[in-house]
């Protein structure tokens, strides 16, 4: 439920942030090379991978208006893959 929940605020900011009239089956394409691992170094994914990072990173709205915090587990990972320590810069 949390991914959905992430899933549908990205979409929500990609497609209102949107001046080129990116079609829901565009962001579906790349959400789904995404969630495959794919290679997809467009513009949309591009974007779409960076308003996942800061969700995951900083913590979001939902689209019911809750709060929702950053994803510990995903900084953990994250500051492994770069050799920095994320989570404790959030302390």
């Amino acid at each position: 439920m949390h991914t959905i929940l992430v899933i549908q605020a990205l979409i929500s900011n990609v497609y209102s942030n949107n001046t080129y009239g990116t079609l829901w089956k565009q962001i579906s394409n790349v959400l789904n090379d995404i969630a495959e691992g794919k290679e997809n170094n467009s513009k949309l994914a591009r974007t779409i991978k960076a308003e996942i990072d800061e969700a995951l990173s900083n913590g979001y709205k939902n689209i019911y208006g809750q709060i929702i915090m950053f994803n510990e587990d995903y900084l953990k990972q994250k500051g492994y893959r770069d050799g920095v320590d994320y989570f404790k810069q959030k302390y």
